[in-house]
């Protein structure tokens, strides 16, 4: 019998999920550069996770990787909170440490991390960004992140805005059924008065996966490892997609499993939307791709999926996997 893993974060472990005979699995993950355009220097960062208990975290990327160490895992009962944080010293009124606000050229892949680890040289410095992921073995209705601000008092609160990086969801079925699917949601509706379209946001979705013969571990989820897609100066196989909910929900993406082939990974960057909407119901108007149309860098994220012998022993060992075919789900336009 086979099971799977599902990996998140450039950081600390595998993921393994329950095994299987006859039921679907599910798994999804995070993992990506953010930078802090709030205007403000930002103390913490925050995940806020629907659908998951704190015990549904498996594994965080955080010491001794990025500036803010490990996260906090917390719960109000409803919601899953992930949080990064600086100390606050009230005798100096002073945080540890702080992200700049700031531009920063796209990374390319995920480097916002101490360079000693594979990550930016200078980092932290006055780098404005910073990097995050997490590793779950339940799916989530929703994922929100924020960048974290002192409120005068020294007590941090979300920004006002929150940082959108969706996060793939993998559908892993049995083995007697070699089909992984892999799925970019697009932001939620959050805005009342516009309740039929949420905001808008491309990605940049790499096509080219990297087929791996062993198990992918977390820590090689980062841009020049030799298990993710090519740096995209060399990438020619790309494929921009504007994702709305209310237009188009998801991109939606198959991987047929073939024999000989551990692991597969896959890459995602992430854009700001900077065409226009319709006043009255939100929808966007240049949903065909446009560099016109494409803001500021958001993040990215690389994502791949192992196919393992059951987790006995602890022990992860090679299984089956192939390539990936695209066939992309759009929602019909309402009229």
């Amino acid at each position: 019998m086979k099971s799977t893993a599902l990996l998140l974060g450039a950081g600390l472990a595998l993921v393994p999920c329950a095994p299987t005979q006859a039921t679907v699995i599910y798994g999804s993950l995070s993992n990506f550069d953010c930078i802090n355009d709030t205007g403000f220097t930002a103390h913490g960062f925050e995940i806020e996770l629907d659908g998951c208990t704190p015990s549904n975290v498996i594994a965080t990327f955080g010491a001794p990787y990025n500036r803010y160490g490990d996260p906090s895992v917390t719960t109000d009962g409803t919601k899953t909170f992930v949080r990064y944080a600086a100390t606050y010293s009230a005798g100096t009124s002073s945080w540890s440490i702080g992200t700049d606000t700031g531009t920063y050229a796209p990374t390319g892949g995920h480097s916002l991390f101490y360079e000693l680890y594979g990550g930016t040289a200078g980092y932290p410095g006055t780098i404005p960004g910073d990097h995050f992921g997490i590793a779950l073995n339940a799916t989530l209705t929703n994922t929100v992140y924020h960048w974290l601000l002192d409120d005068g008092t020294g007590q941090l609160v979300q920004a006002g805005t929150s940082v959108r990086v969706p996060a793939p969801v993998f559908t892993v079925p049995a083995p007697a059924q070699p089909v992984v699917n892999v799925a970019v949601p697009a932001p939620p509706i959050e805005d009342p008065d516009h309740p039929l379209f949420g905001d808008a946001i491309w990605a940049k979705v790499f096509i080219t996966t990297v087929e791996n013969p062993e198990p992918v571990e977390l820590h090689h989820l980062v841009l020049g490892d030799p298990v993710v897609p090519p740096d995209p100066e060399t990438e020619t196989e790309i494929e921009w997609v504007l994702l709305q909910t209310g237009l188009m929900n998801e991109r939606s993406d198959d991987l047929n499993i073939n024999a000989g082939n551990a692991a597969v990974t896959r890459r995602y960057e992430f854009y700001a939307y900077k065409g226009d909407y319709e006043s009255e119901s939100h929808e966007a108007l240049n949903d065909a791709y446009d560099p016109l149309y494409v803001g500021d860098f958001l993040g990215n994220q690389n994502v791949a999926v192992n196919l393992i012998p059951e987790p006995a022993t602890g022990t992860l060992l090679g299984g089956g996997l192939g390539l990936w075919l695209i066939g992309g789900r759009r929602k019909t336009r309402s009229e």
